[in-house]
């Protein structure tokens, strides 16, 4: 992702941000299985972000965060564009909604499409948006929500939409799957001279040694 960066001055500034985002990733992807293929589209999304869309010619100050912090001002702002909306149009407080009563809402939506062309469109954008942040979103409403999003791009008509900071910072890659418990440098020296001393072939001091040395 830093084939042709860096050739201006707002892009050195963009490209440290990046840096630091890429890091921030690796850390929080590091114990999934599927980490490698995480990376990859990281890697290529954030091409896309910066060499198609063109974010990098003049970011703002206030934009030159990284992927995760600026998705977590985003995502607070489509909480509260959510929780307002679904007040005004059902009644419904969104902090309090179980999983069936997103399921319905959502099941309705995806049946009556032609509501994105209606007067409550941007309401129901909102909603929808701040539904695939909520704890109590099921598996398949989720999909169902990204569907549609595909087909009629929630954020482009929603009360949300305008200059978009970062790509990434706005549609996150959800890392899902199995996980294993990641591992600080102790234990994984410890485990390996415990093996070491296991192994069939005599127990090697001087390899060994070296692993205690690693800092």
């Amino acid at each position: 992702f830093q084939v042709f960066r860096g050739l201006t001055y707002f892009d050195r500034q963009k490209l440290e941000t990046d840096v630091k985002s890429l890091d921030e990733f690796l850390d929080d992807a590091n114990s999934y299985d599927d980490r490698c293929k995480y990376l990859n589209e990281w890697v290529s999304r954030k091409e896309y972000e910066n060499l198609v869309m063109k974010l990098t010619d003049a970011p703002l100050k206030e934009n030159l965060k990284t992927d995760k912090e600026l998705s977590a001002n985003h995502t607070s702002s489509v909480l509260r564009g959510a929780s307002d909306a679904l007040q005004r149009e059902f009644n419904l407080n969104f902090d309090t909604l179980k999983g069936k009563e997103i399921d319905s809402i959502v099941r309705f939506v995806s049946q009556n499409l032609r509501v994105f062309t209606s007067g409550k469109q941007v309401e129901l954008a909102d909603i929808c948006l701040g539904f695939l942040q909520h704890t109590n979103l099921s598996r398949d409403s989720k999909h169902l929500l990204e569907r549609m999003d595909r087909m009629v791009d929630f954020e482009a008509i929603s009360n949300l939409s305008g200059p978009n900071p970062a790509y990434l910072s706005r549609k996150p890659i959800h890392l899902e799957g199995p996980t294993a418990p990641k591992k600080n440098i102790a234990q994984i020296k410890r485990e390996a001279m415990s093996r070491l001393k296991k192994a069939s072939f005599p127990y090697d001091q001087y390899i060994a040694q070296k692993l205690s040395d690693l800092h």
